[in-house]
């Protein structure tokens, strides 16, 4: 499927990411960006302070 298929179909729908162990980062949701909601869970205390400091400074 061809991203402009993907996004037609992608349309109107509202997708949930749950990244679950997010240290580095989510990966790259751009294409989908739209049409989701995402939320990052870090149990690690000193990784979630690396996530929490990275999206703060960008």
């Amino acid at each position: 499927m061809d991203s402009e298929h993907f996004r037609r179909f992608l349309q109107g729908r509202n997708l949930l990411y749950v990244d679950v162990g997010a240290q580095g980062g989510a990966s790259d949701l751009s294409r989908i960006a739209s049409f989701t909601h995402c939320y990052g869970f870090e149990p690690n205390p000193d990784e979630f302070k690396k996530l929490f400091l990275k999206m703060t400074i960008a």
